[in-house]
């Protein structure tokens, strides 16, 4: 039940640390350059010391929206392939997978502004502890069928 909080958890941390590190880039751009000589202020009373310690944490929040971000992705094609960490080292064919888009209906429910809210679904397509499986929705597919009437070609 908690994937969606996951999902979205990753994409905002990484998000806030892409936005400070693209909010420094003039600073970083002037102590790469040079441009900055240790008296100058950059009007707002930044010290040396104070530069340094901007520096290192532009350093940290780039490596963290880095790693954020590539936790973001994978997780991010986990939803569309309906796997978990565990059962991407599986082999052979996953039987939990119904397509994209009911694969993150799944997890984050239908589709609606709450997709980007870490809230819960309004409306929940499974209760988070058991899942459809591609068999079982053409069995319940095949049962809907009108007799007589042969079945379309996905």
């Amino acid at each position: 039940k908690n994937h969606k909080f996951f999902v979205l958890m990753t994409f905002y941390g990484m998000l806030a640390g892409l936005l400070f590190v693209l909010s420094a880039v003039p600073q970083v751009r002037g102590l790469l350059l040079g441009k900055l000589k240790a008296s100058h202020t950059l009007g707002f009373g930044a010290t040396v010391r104070d530069m340094m310690l901007f520096s290192l944490g532009i350093i940290l929040a780039a490596s963290f929206s880095l790693s954020l971000g590539g936790l973001w992705a994978t997780h991010a094609y986990f939803l569309a392939t309906n796997l978990t960490s565990i059962e991407v080292a599986s082999s052979g064919r996953n039987p939990y997978s119904l397509g994209v888009k009911q694969n993150v209906q799944q997890v984050m429910g239908k589709f609606e502004v709450a997709w980007f809210i870490p809230i819960h679904p309004s409306e929940p397509q499974t209760d988070g502890l058991t899942f459809p499986t591609e068999a079982e929705l053409l069995t319940i597919e095949e049962e809907a069928q009108p007799l007589g009437k042969p079945r379309e070609e996905v």
